[in-house]
């Protein structure tokens, strides 16, 4: 490792590095659709709307390499969009951090979301390829080396991030995480303090919200017996978030009543409740009501099951996942891919299979819950959303270090949810968006 950067210096990989980042791949992609059909068909260029222009365009942002190489430059590909003024209802800028393997275009209705509820955003693709970067300054890997010494490649996306935000000359802005993205934020959070201080100017990053965060679950492996690449195989595609189990879908709470107040007769008949158990539907009414108004309370957010279109659009994106995962792991998203000729394409995919290893690699072994309490030192807001039925960060084991972490004021939001719920169901944008306010009302409480 050389000192002060994080990571890790190239090298040629063995066979048997090489078979095992083919499970990486499989972990992260699975099975799915042939990766040349299209998941979701391009309107006609007339049809496109003001988002999907802005969606659909990037401006090429430069990083050179600690060599100073021409060729072993990083290109990011940068995506801004923004409403039109008028509709603008925050006027902090939104950053939005991806998942492990999880193309941009994967997140398009959560990014719709956003933009419908007045966000102006700036995000990116991680690219594959690309030399070492500059070695940070001593005192800024001191911030991190407790933490993300073993983690080279979050490093690597946390100095990006901060290149993209200071080539669009961001500060205070809003950062919305999904799994892998709360490592290299929290990282570039770290970093950007202390040259924040050195500067004199105000923190890139103020608040950040984290759905189905990475790094909160203690001790974990890549690909031993529950490891990370087997929690992500076991993620089912087919999984729909639901919302809370209320019986049906589509029931009105005065239903659900009707139908709790039979059944608890049905069973008091069979002696497996007790007579006094409570039987009128106005008075279970009442029950039910004040039972999800304190799981809301405790953060517990219901929002219903999805309708069919609703779930349409999650298996569509369940499958576009899979397949933008697989383009995305070796290369074929970055910019200049599509110029590729085939030695060079084989070239970028062994370059971005190798790549993609070690970022898997750094995922199982980052650990953030020390790391969050130096966030909220300096002021930082930090929000996490666990999904109840998360598999690949489980909600139960991150609930272990929730207790401290309350404590120093990071906000703790359950839902119902999967561990993709963010890209699969636009609401739960729309509800992790409303997070940010929380903290701001948080930040004010305790001034």
């Amino acid at each position: 490792m050389s000192t002060g950067s994080g990571e890790t210096p190239k090298k040629g990989f063995t066979r048997r590095e090489v078979l095992k980042a083919g499970v990486v791949i499989a972990a992260a992609a699975a099975l799915g659709p042939d990766s040349k059909k299209p998941m979701i068909e391009q309107a006609p260029e007339q049809q496109k709307d003001d988002f999907e222009q802005q969606f659909e365009k990037f401006s090429p942002h430069e990083m050179p390499a600690k060599d100073g190489s021409p060729e072993n430059a990083t290109i990011v590909k940068i995506t801004e969009i923004s409403p039109p003024q008028e509709e603008i209802k925050n006027p902090r800028t939104l950053v939005f951090a991806q998942a492990f393997v999880h193309a941009l275009s994967t997140y398009k209705n959560t990014l719709r979301e956003l933009y419908k509820n007045g966000r102006s955003m700036l995000t990116f693709d991680h690219p594959r390829a690309g030399g070492e970067l500059p070695d940070l300054a001593a005192d800024e890997y001191e911030a991190i080396k407790e933490f993300a010494e073993n983690a080279p490649e979050e490093v690597r996306a946390a100095k990006i991030l901060l290149s993209v935000l200071e080539s669009r000359n961001q500060v205070q802005a809003d950062v919305l995480t999904h799994s892998r993205g709360l490592g290299y934020t929290t990282i570039a959070a770290l970093i950007d303090n202390v040259r924040a201080v050195k500067e004199g100017r105000d923190n890139r990053i103020r608040n950040i919200v984290a759905s189905g965060p990475n790094g909160l679950i203690g001790d974990d492996s890549l690909l031993g017996p529950g490891g990370l690449a087997l929690r992500t195989l076991s993620e089912d595609s087919g999984q729909i978030n639901w919302g809370p189990d209320f019986g049906h879908s589509h029931i009105s709470m005065e239903e659900l009543a009707q139908m709790v107040s039979k059944e608890r007769l049905k069973k008091i008949g069979a002696g497996e409740l007790s007579p006094e158990t409570e039987t009128d539907p106005t008075k279970v009414f009442e029950e039910l009501t004040a039972k999800k108004a304190a799981a809301e309370a405790r953060g517990i957010i219901e929002y219903g099951p999805a309708d069919a279109a609703g779930n349409e659009v999650a298996k569509t994106v369940a499958a576009l996942v899979k397949s933008e995962g697989r383009r995305y792991a070796v290369g074929r998203l970055d910019s200049g891919a599509e110029n590729d000729g085939l030695l060079s394409g084989v070239g970028r995919a062994g370059v971005g299979i190798a790549r993609t290893y070690r970022e898997a690699e750094g995922l199982s072994k980052i650990k953030l819950h020390d790391a969050l309490p130096k966030l909220r030192e300096i002021g930082i807001g930090v929000a996490i959303a666990r999904g109840t039925s998360d598999k690949v960060f489980p909600a139960e084991r991150i609930a272990r270090y929730m207790k401290t972490l309350r404590e120093l004021g990071v906000l703790d939001i359950q839902m119902t949810a999967v561990h993709d719920t963010i890209n699969r169901d636009p609401r739960a944008a729309y509800i992790l968006n409303g997070v940010f306010s929380d903290l701001e009302r948080q930040r004010q409480t305790t001034q």
